[in-house]
């Protein structure tokens, strides 16, 4: 899960990460492989998404609790979030869909310290990919992470102007080695822990 931090002292604020689709309130790619806002009529097809290996092994604990809170945000409170924090922090629920599937989500929103007169902030407060797809490719090659990330990155381009600068930002629990090595290969490195010293901040412009 992400929170909502200020720009990090070591992010060079002329590296952008690229954007990888067009942008709007629909991006698409190759093959039936696209993404757009969730909503209330995604209820359903929320509430069975699953990320968290331990679903697919019951009588065994949850050795990876980031993934059952991940899911769990999802399930329950992805759609109430975003509604709730849509007009005061512009939070976007975004879901990554090939065909039918529902591959991915994420949500992402401004942060505390955004500065609409200066430096714009966003907070990748949570993203993930179903546990079907994890490290594979979707049907237009693209790998999963990649496409949720890419819908990150191309939303939040369509909701600034060219002018403006713009950094994400991520919190990742130390021992979440997938997320952080996904969010390194795209583009958004770690800069130490957070204030509260319990997660690693990843974060880089985008815009």
């Amino acid at each position: 899960m992400a929170g909502t931090e200020s720009v990090c002292s070591h992010c060079d604020p002329h590296e952008i990460v690229r954007c990888g689709g067009a942008a709007g309130e629909t991006g698409s790619r190759m093959n039936g492989v696209v993404w757009r806002v969730g909503d209330k009529g995604d209820r359903e097809r929320l509430e069975s998404f699953t990320c968290c290996p331990a679903d697919h092994l019951p009588r065994r604990p949850c050795d990876r609790p980031w993934a059952h809170e991940v899911q769990t945000y999802f399930r329950r409170d992805a759609i109430k979030s975003s509604n709730r924090y849509r007009l005061s922090h512009d939070q976007r629920l975004l879901l990554v869909m090939d065909g039918p599937v529902l591959v991915g989500a994420a949500v992402h929103a401004l942060t505390d310290a955004d500065d609409p007169a200066g430096l714009r902030e966003r907070s990748l407060v949570a993203y993930a990919v179903a546990l079907d797809y994890h490290g594979k490719s979707l049907s237009d090659g693209c790998r999963a992470s990649t496409a949720v990330l890419d819908a990150v990155v191309t939303d939040i381009a369509s909701r600034h102007g060219e002018e403006q600068v713009v950094f994400l930002h991520a919190l990742v629990a130390p021992a979440n080695e997938a997320s952080r090595t996904c969010l390194r290969r795209y583009g958004l490195p770690p800069h130490g822990k957070d204030n509260s010293g319990q997660y690693v901040l990843h974060s880089a412009r985008i815009c």
